[in-house]
């Protein structure tokens, strides 16, 4: 899931329990509430029913949306458990070759610089 999917995730949580805590809180006492329960009047439905209906409704995409977040951080704990590991011993290779190169170029630089005194010595010598 990318940072986008998670943001998106975070904002439909937080406007399902924004919309929940609200319907929970009107009780038809705003006018949007007041219209909501004329509607339901007209066209024959309980106000009552009407409002439960919604509210487990929310609370089904509520739970819904959890568990999405809480799959999501279940991968991100497997993903990080199966690449640290495999972080690690790519590191140590690494290192391993950093070492290595070191260790020949430190070698060529000794035997070039043995050869420079064989030279000279042998120049001294003839």
């Amino acid at each position: 899931m990318s940072e986008h999917d998670k943001s998106t995730l975070k904002e439909r949580l937080k406007n399902c329990e924004s919309e929940r805590e609200a319907l929970i809180s009107s009780s038809g006492s705003n006018i949007s509430g007041y219209l909501s329960q004329k509607f339901d009047q007209l066209k024959g439905v309980d106000p009552i029913t009407s409002r439960q209906q919604k509210l487990e409704r929310l609370d089904g995409q509520i739970k819904s949306l959890q568990e999405q977040q809480k799959d999501h951080q279940c991968l991100l704990k497997d993903l990080s458990t199966a690449i640290t590991p495999e972080y690690s011993h790519l590191m140590e290779r690494l290192m391993v070759k950093e070492i290595s190169d070191v260790i020949g170029l430190a070698r060529q630089t000794l035997a070039k610089h043995h050869q420079d005194r064989r030279d000279d010595l042998l120049s001294v010598i003839q």
